[in-house]
């Protein structure tokens, strides 16, 4: 059986960038390829000092007391190779570069002409210069790089953060995918896979829908509120197009204002205790439940905002953890 080789680049065995991986070595397991990770750990590595001595020594290492030889031999056995680091200062982990530099430099033989993927884990910035370092040391081994629907990144700060990363988690698959159809293009006489690039899963958006997908969202807001502004622009960058209505040119109806406090549970979480009219705001807060709604239509500038509807569901401000989740 063909298998992958998982390097983990982070100290941390169990955060997001050991999440990515796994969502790559599930997707090749499917696929009938086997996986290992190598995790370098949290343990000095040291670098290389360029002593030459590896060229004597067999591929191997003259410094011998951390993983680097330990990754040559794991490397001799597999057929292909994804590396995932986090980002630090915009740049691979100095754990990972070090056993790299040497892995590639002593024991260069190891990896030459089989597929690599790299793999960067940011909390924000900072992945495409990670990418574009780790993506050198394939090149330079006559390696074919595996790509995926987007570049290869996750986005995630504290562990757990990398599962709400629905477009991320995607792309590992989708790399799993291709890893597994190059793999047995190289060996031809082993059995196809049952995924070809033509049928990978489409790229989505950080919500875990499909580009094509499409959603009735409107947005009520003003033009000067900031959370509304960071509304319109999480649902610009998702290609998700979405209807501005601008509460101080249209008001919302009876109708929209009505689902909308269903939606989101009572009168109580459309109001903005921070509503520069805090005169309304407080004869509203102490009307009777009949003649609270009446009040809020006609004095709708003391709505929170932005309000975000897709059909029967609504939000009140700034929730893009919930927009995520809508199908």
């Amino acid at each position: 059986m063909m298998k992958v080789l998982l390097g983990n680049g982070s100290p941390k065995a169990n955060g997001n960038t050991a999440r990515a991986l796994a969502e790559i070595a599930e997707q090749l397991n499917a696929e009938g390829i086997d996986t290992e990770v190598f995790q370098l750990g949290a343990k000095p590595i040291r670098d290389c000092i360029g002593c030459g001595q590896c060229g004597k020594l067999g591929g191997r290492c003259t410094f011998d007391d951390d993983v680097v030889n330990e990754l040559i031999a794991a490397a001799e056995q597999a057929d292909g190779f994804v590396f995932g680091s986090p980002v630090y200062y915009a740049h691979p982990s100095g754990r990972i570069l070090s056993a790299l530099d040497r892995a590639f430099y002593a024991g260069g033989h190891a990896f030459e002409h089989k597929p690599g993927a790299a793999v960067a884990v940011a909390r924000r910035g900072g992945t495409s210069t990670t990418f574009d370092v780790l993506n050198k040391y394939f090149t330079i081994k006559q390696m074919p790089v595996v790509a995926s629907t987007y570049w290869n990144n996750v986005f995630g700060r504290v562990p757990g953060d990398a599962d709400g990363d629905a477009e991320g988690l995607a792309t590992m698959r989708n790399i799993g995918k291709n890893m597994a159809w190059l793999l047995r293009c190289i060996e031809p006489d082993r059995p196809p896979v049952s995924t070809h690039p033509r049928q990978i899963e489409q790229r989505p958006t950080s919500s875990g829908r499909t580009a094509e997908h499409t959603m009735n969202v409107q947005i009520f807001g003003t033009k000067k509120s900031f959370d509304t502004k960071k509304a319109q622009r999480y649902f610009k960058e998702r290609r998700i197009k979405v209807q501005f209505i601008d509460l101080k040119e249209k008001e919302m109806s009876k109708g929209e204002l009505t689902s909308v406090m269903q939606a989101v549970g009572g009168i109580d979480k459309l109001l903005n205790p921070k509503a520069k009219d805090e005169e309304t705001l407080a004869l509203i807060q102490h009307l009777t439940p009949s003649q609270r709604f009446d009040k809020l239509l006609e004095n709708q500038q003391v709505l929170a905002e932005p309000i975000v509807r897709n059909g029967k569901k609504a939000t009140v401000g700034y929730c893009p953890d919930v927009w995520g989740a809508w199908e």
